[in-house]
């Protein structure tokens, strides 16, 4: 049996990093990080795609659409391979969440969540802080209105009950969920 790991959080809980652990003690994988889609459209296509929202909107833009119809057609492509799936994206909606299990469990895959449940005022300092931002401004506030505005009330918290595996970090990336986690989909590789 394979695994399709979904993160599930706001932006700058911990997500991609947890991911990219993951993946690099876990070897051969698909590594799903919409972020990285996003970073490729605006540099190769920067008139088709600068950001997911409208500044100062809530509106999504043509873009957001164009970068999930790209994660959910490289999803269902290595859904066909033998490779384990992690997911960094938010996974913020429930029925975003309930359509990839359904999927896994039609391509006889178990899934697992990790939620990672981090207060807001962590994230805000987070993004404040955040080496991946540097001191651009605009991108921090950008963030911040992100966080405040639009996911903030957007967010649909998992309950464990939505996977085959639940687990829940609520402070720092907790390496005792990691090595969990890598327990459960090595087994998968070795069975």
């Amino acid at each position: 049996m394979y695994f399709v790991l979904m993160t599930v959080g706001k932006t700058h809980s911990g997500k991609t990093t947890f991911g990219r652990e993951l993946a690099k003690r876990l070897g051969p994988c698909c590594l799903l990080d919409s972020d990285e889609v996003a970073e490729f459209l605006k540099s190769k296509y920067p008139f088709v795609y600068q950001s997911d929202y409208e500044e100062g909107s809530e509106q999504p833009t043509r873009g957001y659409y164009l970068k999930l119809a790209i994660v959910a057609e490289v999803y269902k492509t290595a859904l066909q391979t033998n490779l384990p799936i992690i997911f960094t994206t938010s996974n913020a909606k429930k029925q975003i969440r309930q359509e990839i299990c359904r999927l896994a469990k039609e391509n006889g895959r178990s899934t697992i969540i990790v939620h990672f449940n981090i207060a807001d005022e962590v994230l805000v300092e987070r993004i404040n802080n955040s080496q991946r931002l540097g001191s651009n401004q605009a991108e921090i506030q950008s963030f911040n209105h992100f966080l405040t505005n639009i996911q903030t009330h957007r967010f649909e918290v998992p309950i464990a009950a939505e996977a085959d595996y639940y687990f829940e970090i609520s402070e720092e990336l907790n390496k005792q969920i990691l090595e969990q986690v890598l327990t459960i989909m090595r087994s998968s590789v070795n069975d």
